[in-house]
C-alpha cells in the first residue's frame, strides 16, 4: 500500500490530495488495512518482504476497505482559524451511513494546542453522540459507529500530559502508546530518533494519560505498539511523525515504506483489532454484529496487563491494571480469539420490551452462570454507551450502572482491585464507581466453586441514552462480556 488518496474537505468543500503534504493518512491507513499482496509486482525493484520474510506494509485487517475523509485544511496540521466545529464533524460522519458496511472510524488526531483542549469540549460531546448514531441527530439506532482516537503526544507543541479532546470522550476508544519491539534495526532506519522500541510492556514517554477534570476517569482505554512501526509512505519529502525514509535493502528507491511513531500509529492498530473482533463476533454469533460497547468490552477483557514494564514518561514500573498510563492494557487479539474456554455475550437489548434496558425505577438486572473452568480466571466487563454530557463537565457520566458478581454471601464489585490486579472479595455492596462507563471484575482461578455465581447490574438512570425507545422516558442499555462462564 503506497501513494495518496484524493478527498473532499468537509471544512471548505475543496478537493485535495489527502497526503501530498503530510503522508500521515497514508501511513495510518496502511496500519489498519494495508494489503502488501496487492502491490506485489507493482513496485519495480522493491522487495515486499523484510529480513524476517514478513510482508512490509501489512495492516492489522488487510481485507478491510478504507474510506478517507479530509477534515482539516491542505497543510500538515491546521491553523487555529481552521479548527473544524462540531457541525463539521457531524456532517462528515453523517456521510458514513451512506456506506452500509461502514462501522468503524479511526481518528489519528486530536485538538492538542487548542485552548481548553484537555476538557470535555463540544467536540468531545459530539463524538460521544456519534458512537450511538453516526448520522449525528441522536434519533436513530441503525447507524452505530465504533470510534477510535489517538490519545495525544506529550512531545508535541502545546500538548499537556492529559488526554486531549476529543479522545477524552467516554464512548470512544482512546488509545495510548506502548513501545514497539525492534531489538535490532538496519541502517539507515536508526539515523533519526523514532522512539524507544525495546519492549511492548513499556509505555512510550510521549503517550498522554489521564482526564484533566477528574482523576477518577480512566483514559486512555487501551494502548498499542506505537514506536518504529513499519507503514506505507506517500510521495514527497519526509513527513511529520515519520522517523526515517531512505533507501535500504528492503526499499532501494526509498519511496514506499517508512517508520511511524506516536499515538497516531497506536490508534489504527486498535481500529484494525476492532474490525477483526467485529468479524469474529459476527461469525460466532450467527451473523449478528456487535455494538460498539460490546467491541470495547471484548478488547478490554483480554488486554495484556503489562505489569512490571516501564512508564517511560515517569520512569516508574507499571503496576497491575488499570492505571491512566496504560488504561486497561495493551490490546491482544490472540487471547480474545481463543476457543477453549466458554464465554457469554449479552449485547445491547433494543427489543420493544428490553429485559436488559433500564428505565427509572426498574430494579437491578441479575442472571446466574456456572464456571466453565476452575483453571482459568473469570473476567466480566460491562460497557454502556452513555448519554453525552454537558461540555466542561468535571464528571461526564450521566447514567450510572454498577457491576457485581455474587458468590453466596460474598460479592465482587466492578473497578475495585487489589495490588495483584484482581477484584476484592467482600460481603455486601460498598462504594460504587460513579465516574466511568466501563466496569471490570477479575476473579482468580478457583476462587468461585463449580456451583456458579450471579451477575448483577444496578442502575441509576437520569437521561435518555437510547433514542426511539421507551417513549420519552430516560433509559440505558448495556453490553456485558463474561470470560469463563456458561
Amino acid at each position: 500500500m503506497a501513494g495518496e488518496s484524493y478527498c473532499k474537505s468537509t471544512v471548505d468543500g475543496k478537493y485535495y490530495y489527502s497526503d501530498q503534504e503530510c503522508g500521515h493518512g497514508t501511513a495510518v491507513a496502511s496500519l489498519i488495512a494495508g494489503d502488501p499482496l496487492v502491490g506485489v509486482g507493482l513496485l519495480p525493484g522493491v522487495n515486499p518482504r523484510d529480513g524476517q520474510q514478513f510482508y512490509l506494509g501489512t495492516g492489522i485487517a488487510p481485507l478491510a476497505s478504507i474510506i478517507a475523509f479530509k477534515i482539516f485544511g491542505a497543510a500538515c496540521g491546521y491553523p487555529s482559524a481552521d479548527i473544524p466545529t462540531p457541525e463539521h464533524y457531524e456532517r462528515w460522519y453523517g456521510m458514513l451511513p451512506s456506506y452500509p458496511t461502514t462501522r468503524f472510524a479511526n481518528n489519528s488526531w486530536n485538538h492538542y494546542g487548542d485552548p481548553g483542549n484537555t476538557h470535555y469540549t463540544a467536540v468531545s460531546q459530539m463524538f460521544d453522540k456519534l458512537v450511538r448514531d453516526a448520522n449525528g441527530g441522536f434519533n436513530d439506532l441503525g447507524h452505530p459507529m465504533t470510534i477510535v482516537f489517538s490519545a495525544g503526544n506529550i512531545s508535541q507543541a502545546g500538548q499537556s500530559a492529559f488526554v486531549a479532546a476529543p479522545a477524552n470522550a467516554k464512548n470512544v476508544i482512546s488509545v495510548g502508546a506502548a513501545e514497539g519491539y525492534r531489538a535490532t534495526d538496519v541502517a539507515p532506519w536508526t539515523a533519526v530518533d523514532c522512539g524507544q522500541a525495546t519492549g511492548v510492556n513499556n509505555v512510550a514517554a510521549f503517550s498522554c494519560r489521564g482526564f484533566a477534570d477528574n482523576s477518577n476517569v480512566l483514559k486512555p482505554d487501551l494502548v498499542a505498539p506505537a514506536t518504529r512501526l513499519g507503514a506505507a509512505h506517500t510521495r514527497g519529502s519526509a513527513k511529520p511523525n515519520e522517523c526515517y525514509r531512505a533507501p535500504n535493502a528492503d526499499d532501494p528507491n526509498g519511496r514506499y515504506y517508512t517508520r511511524l511513531w506516536g499515538t497516531s500509529s497506536a490508534a489504527p492498530v486498535v481500529t484494525g483489532a476492532a474490525v477483526l473482533a467485529d468479524t469474529w463476533f459476527y461469525r460466532r454469533q450467527g451473523n449478528v454484529f456487535p455494538s460498539p460497547a460490546m467491541i470495547k468490552a471484548m478488547l478490554i477483557a483480554h488486554a495484556d496487563d503489562m505489569f512490571g514494564g516501564q512508564d517511560r514518561y515517569t520512569g516508574s514500573s507499571l503496576p497491575h491494571n488499570p492505571v491512566d498510563a496504560k488504561g486497561w492494557g495493551r490490546v491482544n487479539l490472540d487471547k480474545l480469539f481463543q476457543t477453549q474456554t466458554s464465554v457469554v455475550f449479552l449485547d445491547e437489548d433494543h427489543t420493544s420490551q428490553g429485559a436488559r434496558r433500564f428505565v427509572p425505577g426498574e430494579p437491578s438486572w441479575t442472571a446466574s452462570f456456572s464456571v466453565a473452568s476452575q483453571q482459568k480466571d473469570i473476567i466480566a466487563v460491562l460497557v454502556w454507551t452513555d448519554r453525552y454530557a454537558l461540555t466542561n463537565a468535571s464528571g461526564t457520566l450521566v447514567n450510572n450502572l454498577d457491576l457485581y458478581v455474587i458468590d453466596g454471601s460474598m460479592s465482587y464489585q466492578g473497578n475495585v482491585f487489589n495490588s495483584q490486579g484482581y477484584t476484592y472479595r467482600a460481603s455486601g455492596h460498598w462504594f460504587p464507581d460513579t465516574e466511568n462507563n466501563v466496569e471490570v471484575i477479575r476473579i482468580p482461578a478457583g476462587e468461585i466453586a463449580d456451583g456458579g455465581f450471579t451477575v448483577e447490574v444496578v442502575p441509576s438512570i437520569n437521561l435518555k441514552a437510547v433514542p426511539t425507545l421507551d417513549g420519552t422516558q430516560p433509559n440505558q442499555d448495556f453490553a456485558l462480556y463474561i470470560f469463563n462462564a456458561r
